[in-house]
């Protein structure tokens, strides 16, 4: 398991330089931060699944962990949805940074305290969740979207329409248009 804890780390230090030339309009930035986010979505989901079944730990800690790992997956796929602009993901951010909170109540718990495994004591990944959730909540998608289109600013405009009234299809059709133009 510290193998799969190390390989979160490496992937959350590739994830936050490829958000970052996400930012910077970076060739294939998108692409790279989705395989990274489906990367970190499957290891969260097998470290689930192999703790279900390990024989060795009472049934409360088996929850801990199960429970632990559904939110650090909905989490990395909230984060995702943020990024990537998608409708609502403020309201998974949040749901997200309530199952986190909900993961520090049981965390503080004494008796699930003695019967984790030594990794689930270490509460680097919900505290760096926690912060990034947080930032991302309070960024309003207008200012990402003005940090992604800031080299074209109609087209930036035009997003926002689109994000403000996401079933409005003659909004989509003029932004489908100006991309078409554009290329």
């Amino acid at each position: 398991m510290k193998n799969q804890f190390f390989l979160i780390g490496v992937i959350g230090v590739f994830l936050v330089f490829s958000i970052a030339i996400k930012f910077a309009n970076g060739i294939m930035a998108g692409s790279i931060t989705t395989f990274l986010i489906f990367l970190l979505v499957i290891i969260f989901l097998t470290i689930g699944i192999k703790s279900f079944f390990n024989k060795q730990l009472n049934k409360l800690s088996i929850i801990f962990i199960v429970f632990s790992n559904m939110i650090w997956t909905f989490s990395t796929i909230a984060i995702y949805f943020k990024i990537q602009l998608f409708p609502n993901s403020n309201l998974l951010l949040s749901i997200s940074l309530a199952g986190i909170v909900l993961n520090f109540i049981f965390y503080f718990r004494e008796d699930l305290k003695n019967s984790i495994p030594s990794l689930y004591k270490n509460i680097g990944i919900p505290i760096v969740f926690l912060i990034f959730i947080i930032s991302l909540l309070f960024v309003p998608s207008n200012t990402l979207i003005d940090i992604y289109y800031r080299n074209d600013l109609k087209q930036g405009e035009l997003i926002k329409k689109m994000v403000a009234e996401p079933n409005n299809k003659e909004i989509i059709q003029e932004v489908e248009d100006y991309q078409r133009i554009k290329n």
